[in-house]
């Protein structure tokens, strides 16, 4: 092999098409300069998902949000193809793993077969955020890269929108952003955060002299992000209407031993009672009157108009406080998980029946192909 000629032009353009590939290391040095050793990339995946799902509730450490983008990032750096796969991968079941366990109250295969399905698609996503990180101002695509996967993941292969960044924030000072450009710019800003966090890391590593410039720009990047708090996102003013509205929780019993339709009626009527309490509580002027009241998704999973004792609960508690209220209902013939309006006096008035349903736990994606691996579905 010739030696480079000093000062020749091609012998430069070829030098750098070598350290830039990443996908041929050199020895242990060549493994140092073009990112980590897989089995570290994949433990920083493995933190990264981890850090992510912790960002939710229950633990709803919100800052954590950050941590999982700039992990990947720092997990995905000059790696090959195959091996951006498996890192998406193995982030993707650390991280929807444990977001997704409620689904264990529905069935276990439901938990595993959806957790495991957003990993694989997360995986194949994951190969893109890599191509990405060759470009110039890599952080903003990144941050792009997270608001499109969200959006493929909320469209294809079935609806399923959860985990998507902005999620996390709901209590967080970043939250405000979301009345600014909703969802995709929190998750933009949020992902963008861990990207820069990810490049003070990478050049710290690998150029220490601009390590301050680095350090500045991601400071100014989470800065941008915390900023949602000042944001005057309550326009209400003079001639403007404003409207109270009460949500209520009246929890869920998870006993699997419960029978199904003790376990029913238990939750509405922790709802009929929550809202009875809070009727007591704007009678003594504890509360202020609210112009509506909510209560969630599948507050009472027996069709009122089937059972005249849900219908009482009901109808009691919506007398009680005397305001129109939002009951999350599952009526039959037809199968329909609903919203339904109450009236004081009037009974329910109008539905509106839910059209995007939950993959596993309001239908079975793959019916027909999944008939001949299991009959469990």
């Amino acid at each position: 092999m010739q030696p480079i000629p000093e000062g020749s032009t091609a012998g430069l353009a070829t030098a750098g098409r070598v350290r830039a590939s990443g996908d041929a290391p050199a020895g242990r040095a060549g493994l140092r300069r073009n990112g980590l050793r897989l089995h570290w990339a994949l433990l920083a995946a493995v933190a990264g998902g981890a850090a992510l799902a912790a960002a939710f509730p229950p633990a709803g450490l919100w800052p954590l949000a950050a941590a999982g983008p700039a992990l990947l990032v720092i997990a995905l750096h000059r790696q090959g193809l195959r091996a951006s796969f498996l890192i998406g991968l193995v982030f993707g079941i650390a991280f929807f793993v444990p977001l997704l366990s409620w689904l264990i109250n529905v069935a276990w295969y439901a938990w595993a077969a959806l957790a495991l399905a957003e990993a694989v698609i997360f995986g194949l996503l994951a190969v893109g955020q890599r191509l990405l990180l060759g470009l110039p101002g890599w952080p903003l695509a990144v941050g792009g890269w997270w608001v499109a996967a969200e959006a493929l993941r909320a469209r294809w292969p079935y609806a399923f929108p959860w985990g998507r960044l902005a999620m996390s924030q709901a209590g967080a000072p970043t939250a405000g952003w979301a009345a600014i450009g909703g969802p995709p710019l929190l998750s933009f800003l949020v992902a963008v955060t861990g990207a820069m966090l990810a490049w003070l890391v990478l050049r710290g590593l690998h150029d220490r002299r601009r390590l301050i410039a680095a350090a500045a720009a991601t400071a100014v990047t989470a800065g941008i992000a915390l900023a949602g708090t000042v944001l005057p996102v309550d326009q209400a003013g003079a001639g403007q209407r404003t409207a109270t509205v009460a949500a209520v929780q009246g929890n869920v019993p998870h006993a699997r031993s419960l029978p199904g339709l003790l376990r029913a009626t238990t939750v509405t009527g922790n709802h009929a009672a929550a809202t009875r309490a809070l009727a007591a509580q704007v009678a003594a002027g504890a509360r202020p009157a609210p112009d509506m009241v909510i209560w969630p998704e599948n507050s009472t999973d027996l069709d009122p108009r089937q059972y005249p004792a849900i219908y009482a609960s009901i109808a009691t508690a919506v007398a009680a406080i005397n305001r129109p209220v939002l009951i999350g209902a599952l009526l039959q013939n037809p199968l329909r998980n609903t919203g339904q309006l109450w009236l004081p006096r009037r009974g329910p008035v109008a539905v509106y029946a839910k059209r995007q349903l939950v993959p596993f736990g309001e239908y079975i994606p793959f019916r027909s192909l999944l008939a001949h691996v299991t009959s469990l579905v």
